[in-house]
């Protein structure tokens, strides 16, 4: 298996590159440094794997200008989303599910686990009310699963 490099979602018209990101000294998880990119959460799976495919982006950029992922809440159910692996090979994912999550629901990080010998995506943007300060106070958390 190799690296993500690239996500396409032809029903929203969504063709990104993709970057490797990790953690920050807090434990959270980073965004990519660059607005028009996907970021690849490289303690996740990697495409194929029998585990979680994680992969985050800006919903828009300060100012309020799209970013890679504004049109992500446009998904729906059965959509199919594309990641290609640094050797070209195509891995299509079916959309199951969409939901918002609170930035400060106990249970939002239960998004990140693995389905035990399941290959699903993880797609993760910001969602809900922005506010000064605060940024947005909701995840658009989309879930997805390997077709086979």
């Amino acid at each position: 298996h190799s690296n993500p490099i690239r996500l396409v979602i032809d029903s929203i018209g969504v063709n990104l590159d993709v970057q490797s990101v990790g953690v920050d000294s807090e434990g959270t998880m980073e965004t990519p440094d660059v607005w028009g990119e996907a970021g690849w959460y490289r303690k996740g799976a990697k495409p194929g794997e029998d585990r979680n495919l994680i992969i985050n982006g800006h919903y828009d950029r300060v100012g309020g200008a799209p970013a890679a992922f504004w049109k992500l809440k446009n998904v729906k159910e059965g959509d199919v989303v594309g990641v290609f692996d640094s050797y070209g090979r195509l891995f299509e994912y079916r959309v199951l599910q969409l939901d918002y999550v609170d930035v400060n629901d106990p249970s939002r990080l239960q998004v990140l686990d693995d389905a035990p010998g399941e290959a699903t995506l993880t797609l993760i943007t910001c969602g809900g009310v922005w506010q000064y300060g605060l940024g947005y106070n909701q995840r658009l958390v989309i879930k997805g699963s390997l077709v086979l």
